[in-house]
């Protein structure tokens, strides 16, 4: 069990934290998420070079400050279309 919890938080990690677009993507598509949060917790966990690259593989659907949230859709910006 606590492998599996591990395994997962090594997951979120890299889905935030990596440049490596298609890392991200798979992981992403492993966990069927649709949304990707970014507030001021994760501006401070996470590189600026990781996060960067949400606004290239999802859509922001909602702003408000430092928060965005980002819509992840392989049919739309995300990834292949």
């Amino acid at each position: 069990m606590f492998d599996q919890f591990t395994a997962r938080a090594d997951d979120v990690r890299n889905i935030y934290d990596s440049t490596d677009v298609e890392k991200a993507t798979a992981l992403l598509l492993k966990y069927g998420i649709d949304y990707i949060f970014v507030g001021q917790n994760e501006r401070e966990r996470y590189s600026s070079e990781g996060l960067g690259k949400f606004p290239w593989i999802a859509e922001e659907v909602f702003r408000s400050g430092e928060t965005v949230i980002y819509r992840f859709d392989l049919g739309g910006k995300g990834g292949a279309s």
